[in-house]
């Protein structure tokens, strides 16, 4: 019992972890364009890998829920 805690905490925390990055990386995109980068120039690979993380993230931890 004590160890499906642990792994749902741990999965908690990597959820929390990947929104958090997420925001960082839309954040940053933000800077870069207020900077007058080209939207063609964006850093879009951050953006899309950890949105990516963040959903295999949610995938995971909503699997583990019962019905």
């Amino acid at each position: 019992m004590k160890n499906k805690t642990l792994v749902t905490r741990l999965a908690l925390i990597g959820q929390v972890l990947t929104v958090a990055v997420v925001l960082y990386n839309l954040g940053y995109l933000f800077g870069e364009y207020l900077a007058g980068v080209k939207l063609s120039q964006l850093s879009w690979g951050a953006l899309l890998i950890s949105i990516l993380l963040a959903g295999i993230v949610f995938v995971v931890r909503m699997g583990g829920r019962k019905r």
